[in-house]
């Protein structure tokens, strides 16, 4: 990570986050080389998350240590106001897809998909979930609808997962004895790479367990 920064010699870092050790290598180096840090808070007061007292005062520190704030929309404003706000900077950013970026894509991937399907082992129909393989995102909600459908409907449609996390080998070992039916695990795949998933895939899941 340092030679990374090193190398690119950034005037201004957004880091999305401060719960990857990536993240406190980032701060100590604008710390010391003197670039500011802005950090990027997609916290609201919905999340469930939280609450020990050591993870709470790591988080404080790490916020007194930057420089400004990034926050995508107002419900997320409002908690980091309530919570951290001082006399600093922020921004609020949109939190918006770059459609057109996937609808070329999607384009794209329309013209060869019966390839693009065989490229990937994918089946002929599926439900596509991707986000952190977490259980806040509702991976064991969606994984037990499917396998509560007919033998009839799982043989027809699949269920595709594309990302990693803590909760993998619990999917795994649940979809271990399913006789009839398709899941498959994709793994962590870049957000920009996904548009030939969508497009293949007949009905997209949105993550989230709240």
């Amino acid at each position: 990570m340092r030679a990374a920064l090193a190398r690119f010699s950034p005037d201004v870092i957004v880091c999305g986050g401060y719960n990857y050790i990536a993240s406190w290598a980032t701060l100590w180096w604008a710390h010391r080389h003197q670039v500011p840090l802005l950090l990027w808070v997609e916290s609201t007061a919905r999340d469930r998350r939280g609450g020990h007292a050591l993870v709470e005062s790591l988080k404080t520190w790490f916020i007194r240590k930057c420089q400004g704030f990034v926050v995508p929309g107002g419900a997320s404003f409002q908690y980091f106001k309530k919570l951290w706000y001082e006399r600093r900077d922020d921004f609020t950013a949109p939190n918006a897809v770059d459609t057109e970026f996937f609808a070329s894509g999607a384009e794209a991937v329309r013209c060869d998909a019966p390839r693009q399907r065989q490229k990937l082992n994918l089946p002929l129909h599926f439900f596509l979930f991707t986000g952190r393989l977490i259980r806040e995102k509702g991976v064991f909600d969606l994984l037990d609808a499917y396998m509560s459908q007919p033998s009839e409907f799982r043989s027809q449609w699949g269920l595709v997962l594309v990302g990693n996390g803590p909760v993998l080998p619990q999917l795994q070992e649940r979809v271990a004895g399913l006789a009839i039916g398709i899941v498959q695990f994709a793994g962590f795949c870049p957000a920009r790479a996904t548009h030939h998933l969508l497009w293949i895939g007949g009905c997209v899941y949105i993550p989230n367990a709240y």
